[in-house]
């Protein structure tokens, strides 16, 4: 039986919201009730857009838990809580953010809960941590899209390599790896897999910058820019729009970003932090938040969504979290280095 999908974004809200540029305000599931497991403190890197509707659906699982969730960029949400953690002051319970190398540090610090949740039976190795720290909540990949009317089919790009050809010089864009970390997985992934030689002949191409996925995305859509990288989810938002001359490409080498999610071990509200954990990575949770995202779920018993490759069939990077970690300051400094910035 297929699951039901529930209301989507417009593809005017999903431009909107493509990227979390700033601290949102925290705002709390409506309707909820404080109840026997309390308010429970989420800060997370999905877009406040897909995380009202995800704070909605957990206040009407029954749950008896009030959310309040603080949505930011992946490396702005996690400086925060570094500095709540140095001062003592920690707010948050649960941590959710696209780049796997905050979790590796914070578990290196002892900040990460150990938790033997019977959710982590159902996710492949890779994306959980055998110490039960955290588990993979989503998946994005990077992979680039076109605009229609700028690139003819006969003339779309199929490849990394045909994406980085000089007749696209002028009319490429791509999020940037200082401060986006899907940005910097996808550097550093297609440098595993193609070496350095295929960033420096991308950049002669002279693709423009952005902060976040946002923006770039609009300059797609309005065809200020031919092609650009691009995550997966909002792509597949854009292409089920009839009006949106979007092509998602998934070419032969797929980046993919993980989105740990974790419970840290001084949380304020620890039992309330179990609860939302493991309803979150629960099948009813997993399939609610990949069809509200438009993400992959690397659950076992959670169907792909329909109109995209199953996740199985990608010819996915598969990373190492410590020496991506360990090799996040050099692969910026290379990226600034390569690109001019």
């Amino acid at each position: 039986m297929t699951d039901p999908l529930p209301d989507h974004p417009t593809r005017r809200q999903v431009l909107t919201h493509a990227v979390g540029a700033g601290l949102a305000l925290p705002f709390l599931a409506r309707g909820a009730r404080a109840a026997d497991a309390g308010v429970v403190t989420v800060y997370s890197s999905v877009p406040s857009l897909y995380l009202s509707r995800i704070a909605e659906r957990v206040n009407a699982a029954g749950l008896d838990v009030q959310l309040r969730i603080l949505s930011a960029g992946s490396f702005q949400i996690y400086q925060r809580l570094r500095s709540e953690l140095r001062t003592g002051r920690l707010k948050a319970d649960l941590f959710q953010v696209s780049d796997i190398s905050s979790f590796v540090e914070l578990k290196r610090d002892g900040a990460l809960m150990s938790y033997d949740s019977g959710v982590y039976a159902h996710y492949p190795e890779g994306h959980r941590d055998p110490d039960c720290t955290w588990v993979n909540s989503r998946s994005i990949l990077n992979i680039f899209a076109c605009n229609r009317n700028e690139v003819p089919d006969r003339e779309m790009p199929r490849t990394w390599d045909e994406y980085a050809d000089s007749r696209w010089v002028g009319r490429e864009g791509n999020s940037d790896a200082r401060v986006d970390g899907g940005a910097l997985n996808w550097y550093y992934s297609l440098r595993l897999a193609k070496g350095v030689g295929f960033w420096k002949k991308y950049a002669k191409n002279r693709p423009e910058i952005f902060r976040g996925h946002g923006a770039l995305t609009n300059r797609l859509v309005v065809g200020e820019l031919a092609l650009c990288e691009q995550l997966d989810y909002v792509a597949y938002a854009m292409t089920r729009g009839a009006d949106a001359p979007v092509v998602a490409v998934y070419p032969d080498v797929v980046a993919n970003c993980m989105t740990p999610l974790a419970i840290m071990k001084q949380a304020p509200n620890p039992r309330g932090a179990k609860i939302v954990f493991d309803w979150l990575l629960s099948r009813e949770g997993q399939v609610m938040l990949s069809h509200i995202n438009g993400t992959y779920s690397l659950r076992d018993d959670v169907p792909p969504l329909p109109g995209k490759p199953a996740f199985a069939t990608l010819p996915v990077v598969r990373i190492d979290p410590v020496d991506y970690t360990n090799s996040r300051e050099a692969m910026q400094d290379e990226f600034m280095q390569i690109f001019d910035l």
